[in-house]
């Protein structure tokens, strides 16, 4: 894998923190950031889909990949959801 544009992506309200393109594979890595004394829950995962789904880059035919990063750590509900959709948690 080697991307060919990494950076925030922004539009008009909307941003994500990470966005990593690779043409070749057809993957967007989306990745949101949390430097918070809570634990990161499902709404920030489901809210950064959302905001993938926002980005026209290959809209309909690239694979969505996820992380998120968290100072501290992830709540379980948020653990068990990454294990089932394969989402990575830093």
């Amino acid at each position: 894998m080697a991307f060919t544009a990494i950076g925030r992506w922004w539009d008009r309200n909307e941003e994500a923190d990470i966005v990593a393109l690779d043409e070749e594979g057809g993957t967007a890595w989306f990745g949101e950031c949390k430097w918070s004394r809570n634990k990161v829950g499902i709404d920030v995962y489901e809210d950064l889909v959302r905001k993938a789904g926002l980005v026209t880059w290959r809209a309909g035919v690239r694979r969505d990949r996820f992380i998120l990063f968290s100072r501290s750590g992830f709540t379980e509900a948020m653990t068990a959801r990454a294990l089932q959709d394969g989402v990575l948690l830093k």
